[in-house]
């Protein structure tokens, strides 16, 4: 390989980390809920010191009784607009939001109906904060 190829991969994989270090994912997965809820729900948050990504994870599993909600939600999240889509019936798609102080926030969804959909949402923040 010569040294001008080795320098463009390795420019490559240095742009594409650096991006990763500086996003925080939050993902919620439900399957298997009811009309009345779910009957699992495990809430997970790994916050990692600057710069490495945090990760905020919401599982609810099975038909019960208790709602599929955050008990400490992300201070940060374009969910609640995903979950409006969710709840008018489109069950799949994909929202790109941009916060106030300037955090870009893609949402990804996939799912068969209310209680069972994956939602994986990727916040970016914004130069200014990792300058």
């Amino acid at each position: 390989m010569t040294t001008s190829v080795k320098f463009i991969v390795s420019f490559v994989v240095l742009v594409f980390v650096s991006m990763s270090l500086y996003a925080k994912t939050i993902t919620i997965t439900r399957s298997g809920g009811g009309p009345n809820g779910f009957l699992n729900v495990n809430e997970t948050h790994e916050d990692n010191p600057w710069p490495l990504a945090d990760a905020s994870t919401l599982d609810c599993t099975g038909s019960g009784y208790s709602a599929c909600e955050w008990m400490y939600p992300p201070k940060i999240s374009a969910i609640p607009q995903v979950e409006d889509e969710i709840d008018a019936g489109n069950y799949s798609g994909m929202l790109e939001f941009t916060h106030r102080g300037g955090e870009v926030s893609v949402v990804v969804w996939e799912g068969t109906g209310p209680y069972d959909v994956l939602i994986e949402e990727t916040i970016t923040l914004p130069d200014s904060v990792v300058e």
